[in-house]
């Protein structure tokens, strides 16, 4: 579950109110988190990626796995 207070900018910028770190995303990263913070589930998102910025399932499995460490790693995601 990511956590509820993040402000997403659309450039990238991410900022947690409550543990007060920032970081910064590409377009996909923002994608995803948004799609995060509206509770869509795995395949939800995968659809959504895949579709919208034409990868592959393959691919939307290596680097949804990867963010997700990196969400983990930030202490976003609890």
């Amino acid at each position: 579950m990511l956590r509820s207070n993040l402000e997403i900018n659309d450039n990238g910028f991410v900022f947690s109110h409550d543990l007060g770190t920032t970081f910064t995303t590409n377009r996909t990263g923002v994608e995803i988190l948004k799609l995060l913070q509206y509770g869509l589930d795995r395949d939800k998102i995968k659809a959504n990626i895949t579709t919208m910025f034409g990868i592959t399932e393959t691919e939307f499995e290596k680097d949804y796995q990867d963010f997700l460490v990196q969400l983990k790693s930030l202490k976003l995601l609890i």
